[in-house]
């Protein structure tokens, strides 16, 4: 395979510490640092409805690309208090309310005259998943909260969706090879190089409800469903994903308790 066991798990504690691959939604992430902001800087939001929890994370980065893809810093993050969206599935206002007060620390960030241009997404993962397998009424129900509360704030949203686990896992794969400049870096002679190919690193992602993995194999991919194709920074990336639901920690736990139990009884 093109990844090694110890690139996996690199990247397996990495997918841990760093926040889920759906900030790929805006282009792809780096850490929070002191960046020089010139003239033209955008910004963008991206609500990570998470099974355990969500968190808002607001995004700038230049007008101009780098070769076709953004370079994009991590300008502030914000917790929802409370858990996951999926959990409101019972009082679905409360997964809207949830999120106003992240979204007015939001407002107090972004300068008012970049507000309404700025792209604004929620993406939920896996909790948001079983939920709509279990009732896609309530499902929706907590969509068209969240997505009403979100509207009723000066941005450009476009809109509130469930990722796929191939999106989940290919997002986290970007998100650590990005973070750790493995897709593209800035050299000491000021310009953006790209490093060897052997450098980028495989990812295993531990999420609450589901587990993903991913990597950039080194002979072809048979089943087309686990294939998904990226060109970033000017390089085609072909790499194999594929979301494991029900095998993320809390549903793991779960399984486990309910296993002890039976064997108790």
């Amino acid at each position: 395979m093109g990844s090694s066991p110890k690139a996996i798990a690199v990247g397996c504690l990495l997918a841990v510490i760093v926040v889920s691959g759906i900030i790929a939604l805006i282009l792809t992430v780096v850490g929070v640092k002191d960046v020089y902001l010139p003239p033209g800087t955008k910004y963008g939001m991206v609500f990570d409805a998470g099974s355990s929890h969500t968190a808002l994370y607001i995004y700038q980065w230049p007008a101009n690309k780098e070769n076709g893809t953004g370079i994009v810093s991590q300008a502030e993050a914000c917790t929802v208090q409370g858990p996951g969206i999926s959990s409101y599935a019972e009082n679905p206002a409360n997964a809207g309310a949830s999120l106003r007060a992240c979204l007015d620390k939001a407002m107090t960030i972004i300068p008012a005259e970049q507000q309404r241009e700025t792209p604004t997404y929620l993406g939920a993962t896996a909790g948001m998943r079983l939920l709509r397998e279990q009732n896609s009424t309530k499902a929706d129900l907590v969509f068209a909260e969240v997505s009403n509360t979100i509207r009723q704030y000066p941005v450009d949203f476009r809109g509130a969706r469930i990722l796929t686990g191939n999106e989940e896992g290919s997002f986290g794969w970007i998100t650590i090879n990005y973070l750790l400049e493995t897709l593209v870096k800035f050299s000491f002679a000021g310009k953006w190089i790209r490093p060897q190919s052997d450098e980028v690193l495989g990812a295993l992602d531990l999420g609450g409800a589901s587990t993903q993995i991913t990597f950039q194999p080194s002979g072809t991919i048979e089943d087309n469903s686990t294939e998904v194709f990226f060109r970033l920074y000017g390089t085609n990336y072909s790499v194999y994903t594929h979301s494991y639901l029900c095998y993320g920690r809390d549903q793991a736990l779960k399984m486990l308790l309910a296993a002890l139990r039976k064997d108790k009884n």
